[in-house]
């Protein structure tokens, strides 16, 4: 979900409309950025609304695991995190992103599209850290279609086949070097309309 002036809608269509043309109700939001697979995961399970609103959905996309892969870079980076911790912190957004596939799986027979991640800074990463985010990546898209759900590679469409590409370069990460640009929003889009397993 991208803010104004243009906003990528996931709970319509994934397409690029002017705000002030939107049906905001039909496409509110049901997720705040910032959140992390757990907090989402709980949510999911506890809050009514968000049950009914994805029980009820026409089109779901699942966009989450970017801010546990910032968290642990960051903390990996800093030297608050060792490998192990690295380790012990994947195999928990491992399990929790299984049972997040189920649930919603389980609450919808709408179409998902879950995306994978896309490395915003890929100089800051070291070989460990760019071969955890193949795996979050191929963890993804084993779980995802596994489950009936169809995966967007957001991660080859800003860092290429090969994973080498700068999305920074490239114009599709916003000045804050992380959130996705107008262009990103776009390339984006066009993940989700040709999301496959």
């Amino acid at each position: 979900m991208v803010g104004a002036p243009e906003r990528l809608i996931f709970e319509g269509g994934p397409i690029l409309e002017a705000p002030l043309e939107q049906d905001q109700e039909s496409r509110r939001p049901i997720a705040v950025d910032g959140e992390t697979l757990g907090v989402f995961e709980r949510q999911l399970l506890q809050d009514p609304a968000m049950r009914d609103a994805v029980a009820h959905a026409d089109f779901v996309t699942l966009s989450i695991g970017s801010n546990d892969m910032g968290g642990l870079l960051f903390q990996y980076l800093t030297g608050n995190c060792d490998r192990s911790c690295a380790e012990a912190t994947l195999q928990t957004f491992e399990a929790e992103y299984a049972r997040t596939i189920g649930e919603l799986r389980a609450l919808t027979h709408a179409r998902i599209v879950a995306l994978d991640i896309y490395d915003p800074q890929p100089a800051l990463m070291d070989g460990y850290v760019l071969g955890k985010l193949a795996d979050v990546n191929a963890l993804i898209h084993e779980t995802a279609c596994a489950q009936g759900v169809l995966v967007a590679g957001v991660n080859a469409a800003f860092n290429g086949p090969d994973g080498k590409g700068n999305p920074l370069e490239e114009g599709y990460v916003g000045s804050d070097a992380i959130h996705p640009s107008y262009a990103g929003s776009a390339v984006i889009a066009q993940a989700v309309l040709e999301a496959h397993c």
